[in-house]
């Protein structure tokens, strides 16, 4: 399942939060806007150090380490057939973007 991967809830997590600021009094507007922030580079630090943690090679940028792949949308029109994946991977120079965007 997609959702079980930190990739993709580093995507998810400011869109959901922004949702969230957007449906909260101001008062308390920034703090939710924190709260979701910090949660963001929180799993992109678990990344970081799971990868460090397990000897990864930072400088090898042809294999992936932590990576979701599966089947989005899949369908058959006639003869024609329609296909997109759903494909994240950190490598080593992937990683440093993700966390500085986190």
């Amino acid at each position: 399942m997609i959702f079980t991967n930190d990739l993709t809830w580093i995507i998810l997590l400011p869109v959901i939060g922004a949702l969230a600021v957007l449906a909260t009094p101001k008062s308390i507007a920034r703090w939710v806007a924190l709260v979701f922030s910090a949660a963001t580079f929180v799993l992109s630090m678990a990344i970081f150090f799971r990868l460090a943690a397990n000897g990864y090679n930072f400088g090898d940028l042809q294999h992936l380490q932590d990576s979701v792949n599966t089947s989005w949308i899949d369908f058959t029109a006639g003869t024609i057939r329609f296909k997109i994946n759903y494909f994240l991977g950190v490598d080593g120079l992937s990683l440093p973007m993700v966390i500085l965007n986190a």
